[in-house]
């Protein structure tokens, strides 16, 4: 969901507060609850209480990719109808494409379409239309990305035709659509996956000479990486999304198209096995609202339109309703920024 609330009071990860804000009274950004600080501890007034936009719904966008051509269409999600209806176009058609999101725009971010690209397209929500924005600081495709409300970090990935694995880092500011550079992750991949909450991304999985379990934790206010713990398998082209206290990382392909997941924990910097998605794929998508994670799109024996619903508090999925559009190694985000991407 996204939060329409009044200037004076913020909207924040109270998980991640500090003891002590201006005004004392803040909007959850995990769920839209209230909460105020008292002596230093933060208070839940009440689980009712939420300010939720009424002109954007619940909802996730899955776009670009392939299904044998470059593609540019969009899919809408809605969590409540678990149904898709078609979105707008986005203004280039490119695969091993990243995206990112804040409450009002989703950014899709480099890519392939025969070359290597540092394009953007900022699509609106509100209007279910793009525009192109500012280019990315380096063509990158095999990326993964992942934001706040202020900044999406687009991370990783590779240079085609060079066999050069990247580390690097360009981080997109939302408000001027412009990039610069961001700092190096800890670790070098491609076709990886990213997700994070309001204060940090988590980066992993990917290939670098070998399928990888590792991690990067990104810290947006410092544009510094370091070390995150591994997750509990290895493999690439998977996704990711998650809430303001947890990411799952599911599916992907190691010599075995998988249907596993990893769920990792913010706060602790671990791992542990989640339960299973309900299909396998890899080159999927995935986005998220508070309690509930798509993963949707990707490839088994064909090129798929399927979506799996994975509830955080349970760690189960079922089977969600199918996209519109057919492909894999799209991207997908959602106006819920700090617990998707």
């Amino acid at each position: 969901m996204i939060f329409d609330t009044p200037p004076q009071i913020p909207v924040v990860d109270v998980a991640n507060m500090p003891t002590t804000i201006p005004g004392g009274l803040v909007i959850d950004s995990a769920t839209g609850d209230l909460y105020y600080n008292y002596n230093g501890s933060w208070y839940g007034i009440t689980s009712t209480s939420k300010y939720v936009s009424p002109n954007i719904p619940g909802i996730g966008l899955f776009g670009a990719g392939s299904n044998g051509s470059y593609l540019s269409s969009t899919s809408i999600y809605t969590y409540a109808t678990n149904t898709a209806a078609i979105g707008g176009n986005l203004t280039y058609a490119a695969y091993y494409i990243a995206a990112t999101s804040n409450g009002t725009i989703g950014v899709f971010g480099g890519g392939n379409n025969g070359n290597t690209l540092s394009s953007t397209s900022v699509y609106t929500y509100s209007s279910n239309t793009a525009a192109s924005g500012g280019n990315l600081s380096y063509a990158v495709w095999c990326e993964g990305a992942t934001g706040n409300s202020s900044v999406g970090v687009y991370g990783a990935g590779a240079l085609p035709g060079t066999g050069v694995y990247l580390s690097s880092t360009t981080v997109y500011a939302y408000s001027t659509n412009t990039s610069s550079l961001g700092g190096n992750l800890n670790h070098y991949a491609d076709q990886l996956a990213a997700v994070g909450n309001s204060s940090l991304g988590v980066f992993g999985l990917g290939y670098y000479n070998a399928y990888l379990s590792a991690t990067s934790i990104y810290t947006y206010s410092t544009n510094s990486a370091v070390a995150g713990g591994n997750l509990t398998y290895s493999v690439y082209l998977p996704a990711a999304a998650g809430n303001g206290t947890i990411g799952v990382f599911g599916g992907g392909y190691n010599g075995s198209t998988l249907s596993y997941t990893s769920i990792y924990t913010y706060s602790t910097n671990t791992a542990v096995t989640g339960g299973n998605l309900s299909y396998g794929a890899y080159g999927l998508g995935a986005t998220s609202n508070s309690t509930v994670g798509v993963f949707g799109n990707g490839y088994s024996t064909a090129y798929l339109s399927t979506t799996s619903v994975y509830t955080f508090s349970t760690n189960t999925s079922v089977a969600g309703g199918a996209l519109t559009n057919t492909s894999d190694v799209g991207s997908a985000c959602g106006p819920n920024p700090g617990v998707n991407c």
